[in-house]
């Protein structure tokens, strides 16, 4: 069994031993450590670039047929009276208008994560203010299995600094008035939560 942090590359057990290649740290080789497959050198996955994909891959997991409730939370980001909305790229509600926000990582407070998703998705770097509301979403298969289970906090926003650009999660963006909401295919129970952040704003 292979000890992935501490031999990357291999060719013989002969030249292993001459210590051809060198490891200068796990998961990081030396200049002399580069692959040459005219020599006939067999590349192996840093540890560390295999261990991100398997978090990548469980944190997915974890996302669709969930063994427990997901936590997420929304930025409500109101300038000059209008209100930021993104168009959802991929599902659950593929297609639909939103806010920015996205899913909580295992240690990171609720306030954290939102401002870094907010960043990811937006570009935009805001303060969190009040908690409008707590919204439950979850969505069941033709079997009645639940396939997403999420539990999302949403907060007004304000924006400090940024411009706004569309990222890969995410298909557009709109900056919309209150009145223009009906125009567009939101999220349900999105509208009546926007209307609660810019009523209290208004305060």
């Amino acid at each position: 069994m292979f000890d992935l942090n501490s031999y990357l590359y291999f060719k013989s057990e002969a030249r292993r031993k001459k210590s051809e290649y060198i490891i200068q740290k796990p998961g990081i080789i030396s200049q002399k450590a580069v692959s040459n497959p005219a020599r006939g050198d067999y590349p192996i996955f840093s540890f560390w670039l295999l261990a991100s994909v398997f978090y990548f891959i469980l944190f997915q997991m974890c996302r669709k047929y969930p063994n427990f409730p997901v936590i997420s939370a929304g930025g409500i980001i109101l300038i000059d009276d209008k209100v930021l909305i993104i168009k959802r790229k991929s599902e659950p509600n593929k297609g639909k208008w939103s806010i920015p926000g996205g899913v909580i990582k295992l240690g990171e407070k609720i306030e954290e994560g939102l401002k870094r998703e907010v960043f990811e998705e937006t570009g935009l770097t805001v303060e969190i203010n009040n908690l409008i509301d707590i919204i439950e979403k979850v969505f069941k298969d033709d079997n009645g299995r639940i396939i997403y289970h999420y539990v999302i906090l949403d907060y007004l926003c304000q924006c400090v600094s940024g411009e706004i650009r569309v990222s890969s999660d995410a298909e557009d963006f709109m900056m919309v008035g209150m009145d223009e909401l009906n125009e567009f295919d939101m999220v349900d129970g999105m509208k009546e939560v926007l209307q609660k952040a810019y009523d209290l704003s208004r305060k």
